[in-house]
């Protein structure tokens, strides 16, 4: 299990008192004192959770992208953030991060972007956590 899966676990129940017009993270982070979260760890655990569950990556097929992948994509979301433009522009040049095909580049906001980077770190970190309880 995961700290950011932790986190949301924790927090799901009192998700459900959020409005529906809010993404339900300022309900949790109200609602939730015991644990010391900012907002911005609280929206990455959020998208972890979103990519799981909307998108369908689970920890299996996360395990599946053994070369660094989802690093490269996190560094890309991260740059995108830092230029604050559609980084895909510069995916031609040697810093082109972005290991996947181009339809599934979609740069947002920075804040959103690095959101999504902080996601794609956290599973990173955990298939690496799955992959040394492997081994050892």
């Amino acid at each position: 299990m995961s700290f950011l899966s932790d986190i949301w676990d924790f927090c799901r129940p009192w998700k459900a008192y959020a409005h529906e017009s809010d993404d339900g993270l300022s309900a949790v982070q109200s609602l939730c004192p015991s644990i010391m979260a900012t907002g911005g760890v609280l929206a990455i655990a959020a998208e972890r959770q979103r990519q799981v569950n909307e998108e369908g990556w689970s920890l299996d097929h996360d395990d599946t992208h053994s070369s660094g992948e989802m690093s490269a994509a996190a560094s890309a979301y991260a740059f995108s953030a830092f230029n604050n433009t559609t980084y895909r522009a510069y995916a031609s040049d040697p810093i082109g991060f972005w290991p996947w095909d181009e339809s599934w580049w979609k740069p947002k906001s920075p804040r959103e972007d690095l959101v999504r980077a902080g996601a794609l770190i956290a599973a990173e970190i955990d298939r690496l956590d799955r992959l040394e309880n492997e081994t050892s």
